[in-house]
């Protein structure tokens, strides 16, 4: 991939970082906000940072398709150009309750699609300017730092893991909490998968379960995590595609990990 998109990409999502979301933020301030659907939020930064971001990437690669999170709120149809040969998928603030209530975390997250397959990622941290990326096949970056995910495998028993369980169905409870009884140390959910992909590329977690698969969420996250050594699939043994929303979507650190949870009794049903 060119070099010199990657930096523009980059320095777009600084740019709007510094100029409209982190001045609407201010911690313990709440910012104000309205339900789009039951459960998901949105403010006017989001709209605003998406607006700005969309038109720079149409720019930047003139006919391709931005699927922002917010336009797609209003015209779902959008979402039937991720098999284009070029689209972009944007979420301009993963997280946004969190954002909206003032608190952290929240990230900025972005991925470049070919036919429907992320080639390139980026994973915005606005507190702290931390940016990851990634591109297909060239491993995921932070600054001059190659990222990798912790090699040793646990067992299930001893991993540490997050799982997402949020909007999942009554008739779905039964096989999520059989799962979290397999592992021993499930982490509280950040309620921000910008926030949560990096820890495990940046080897400070084994397993990511969600069970939402909104495609904003995970394209750039997925990525992120295979090119640090993740292996990523559907609860049913099924490779992840960004265009398919499926319920059910791990990310383990590595391929005997990934190997343990699938054949493990809780997951056998799931997604």
């Amino acid at each position: 991939m060119n070099s010199e998109l990657i930096h523009k990409v980059s320095d777009i999502l600084l740019e709007v970082s510094e100029g409209v979301i982190l001045p609407s933020f201010q911690e313990g301030v709440a910012t104000a906000s309205w339900e789009k659907t039951p459960g998901e939020y949105v403010t006017r930064v989001d709209q605003l940072a998406e607006g700005r971001i969309s038109a720079r990437l149409g720019e930047l690669l003139p006919g391709s398709v931005v699927v922002g999170e917010e336009a797609c709120a209003a015209r779902p149809q959008l979402l039937s150009h991720l098999h284009d040969e070029v689209a972009w998928l944007l979420d301009p603030l993963d997280g946004t309750r969190n954002f909206a209530s003032g608190h952290e975390p929240f990230a900025m997250m972005l991925a470049l699609l070919r036919q429907g397959r992320a080639v390139a990622a980026w994973i915005l941290d606005p507190l702290t300017n931390r940016l990851i990326v990634a591109e297909d096949g060239a491993g995921a970056w932070r600054g001059e730092d190659r990222l990798r995910c912790r090699q040793q495998s646990p067992t299930l028993r001893a991993a540490d893991a997050i799982v997402s369980d949020a909007f999942v169905q009554p008739a779905e409870q039964g096989g999520l909490a059989g799962f979290k009884a397999a592992l021993g140390n499930v982490r509280p959910t950040r309620r921000c998968a910008g926030a949560e992909y990096p820890l495990l590329a940046l080897g400070d977690l084994d397993l990511i379960l969600y069970w939402r698969t909104l495609p904003w969420d995970h394209a750039a996250g997925t990525l992120v995590v295979t090119e640090a050594g993740a292996m990523v699939r559907q609860l049913d043994g099924s490779a992840y595609d960004p265009a398919r929303s499926k319920p059910g979507l791990v990310s383990a650190a590595n391929e005997d990990l990934m190997k343990q949870l699938l054949s493990s009794r809780p997951c056998q049903g799931d997604g």
